[in-house]
């Protein structure tokens, strides 16, 4: 397992102030201040709101359902939600009749609030920012990578922290009437406002019964004619929006649509597997099989794969282990180390038993051939009238070499060699041996003494020496050019 990821919340918060002092005043400039309006069928100059609220929700869908889209689209719960919400606007626009709309701009509200495990401030610490949502994009898929592209863009910026500092600039340097003015007026640019809402994880109890559903909603923009809120109860997800009667008459289409859209996309990436799913499971699985044997049970390899598997495990481990506080020791900790000390004595055990397996397997021995075998097979026995070849035998050296090759466990990196033919070329001349070995020796042996014979008769110069005629000299000279 990885470390604990930061939110994007506390990357904000930490943003470095000279990029929010050098990108911030052309960003909140172009984007905010001066930044166009949304023109569509549900924002514009010719809506006019009528102030009268309608509200919808839809029917729970599953949390773990759609964290599970979440992990496997690997993007957050937020572009998820992003992404349907622009499918919903889509497809209520093309039931009004525009075929081709065009992205919208919404709000979404950034936390500041501090989570660094002390106590807890009782109010709100965050900032609106705009995000275009992909309405214009055609296809469930595709519209989540767009919005997935989109706000890792937007993450990767200092826009959120520029915002937030624009905020707390203009509200020390103007007053409170012109400042709301001032940002009523920004966020009147966007069409609607889309806020995650995270409630209770588990099921909470009233007088001993339990509480089926909660329902909340975020408070409406003035002047936005549309709001989003995505809550979350246990294992439940819902969809609430707000909206006004004079520009959406029946809220109930999106909410209804929320469910299909989501439904669907779990369809479509229901045979996509989690990242590390399916290998933390065989590997946990392959260990309580392994381990349901004794160790003189288990062959070499079948050692090493459980080797390879308690490591993987205990690097796991050590990861989650580092990730933790490092202030002072949880009880989860202490069960991590346990965990780890114990991994730790069934590795050092493996490898002593791996060692014990290693030696206990026989040595292959290399075979030679000689060339009495290599003429049998060949004239289909022996012959009675030649004399056989002698045998080849190995030196010490040529054994001990012998040896340490074939005693060693690991695989060939190529495939063996042992079928191919001698590298020996097959016409070069070999050194003669047997009977005209002997012969060439006895003439050596008499031209020597015929040579010693002429130079006592002073028929040949004492100051010229003779040709060393021996055969181990010219056996030597014969293999020299040879090789």
């Amino acid at each position: 397992m990885s470390s604990k990821k930061s939110t994007f919340s506390t990357e904000a918060a930490n943003t470095s102030p000279f990029k929010v002092l050098f990108s911030g005043p052309v960003t909140f400039l172009s984007r905010y201040l001066f930044g166009g309006n949304d023109l569509n069928l549900l924002h514009g100059q010719h809506v006019h709101p009528s102030g009268e609220m309608v509200v919808a929700w839809s029917e729970p869908f599953s949390l773990s359902a759609a964290m599970r889209v979440k992990q496997v689209a690997r993007c957050s719960l937020t572009e998820l939600l992003l992404s349907i919400t622009a499918g919903n606007i889509r497809s209520y626009l093309q039931v009004s009749g525009i075929t081709h709309p065009f992205d919208v701009k919404c709000a979404v509200p950034v936390d500041f609030q501090s989570m660094d495990g002390g106590a807890v401030d009782m109010e709100n610490k965050y900032s609106m920012v705009i995000i275009q949502l992909p309405t214009n994009t055609e296809g469930t898929i595709p519209r989540l990578w767009e919005t997935k592209y989109k706000m890792s863009k937007f993450k990767s910026s200092a826009e959120a922290a520029i915002v937030n500092g624009a905020r707390w600039l203009t509200y020390c340097m103007l007053p409170v009437s012109i400042f709301q003015e001032l940002w009523r007026e920004i966020y009147s640019k966007c069409t609607l406002l889309i806020a995650n809402l995270a409630g209770p994880t588990s099921v909470l109890k009233l007088d001993s019964r339990e509480v089926k559903c909660m329902m909340y909603w975020v408070p409406p923009l003035d002047k936005v004619p549309l709001t989003v809120s995505f809550i979350t109860y246990a294992d439940q997800m819902r969809m609430a929006v707000i909206a006004d009667r004079s520009v959406i008459p029946n809220p109930d289409l999106l909410t209804r649509d929320f469910n299909f859209k989501l439904e669907t996309l779990s369809k479509l990436l229901a045979h996509r597997r989690i990242p590390g799913e399916n290998s933390a499971a065989n590997r946990h699985e392959n260990i309580h099989l392994l381990s349901s044997f004794t160790l003189d049970d288990l062959t070499a390899e079948q050692i090493q794969l459980e080797m390879s598997l308690v490591q993987q495990e205990l690097h796991e481990m050590k990861l989650q282990l580092e990730a933790g506080s490092s202030h002072h020791i949880s009880r989860n900790d202490t069960e991590l180390m346990t965990r780890i000390e114990a991994l730790k004595e069934r590795s050092r055990e493996l490898m002593m038993h791996l060692r014990k397996k290693k030696s206990e397997e026989p040595d292959g021995g290399l075979c030679l051939t000689t060339e009495e075998d290599d003429l049998e097979s060949e004239t289909g026995g022996p012959d009675k009238h030649q004399k056989p070849f002698r045998r080849r035998t190995q030196s010490m050296s040529s054994k001990m070499s012998t040896t340490s090759v074939s005693s060693t466990h690991r695989p060939l990196s190529t495939a063996s060699t042992s079928n191919l033919p001698s590298p020996v070329h097959s016409t070069l001349p070999s050194w003669p041996e047997g009977d005209l070995m002997d012969d060439i020796e006895v003439g050596l042996r008499s031209k020597h003494m015929y040579v010693q014979a002429q130079r006592a008769a002073g028929k040949i110069g004492k100051d010229l020496s003779s040709p060393v005629y021996n055969y181990s000299d010219i056996k030597g000279r014969y293999h020299s050019v040879m090789s």
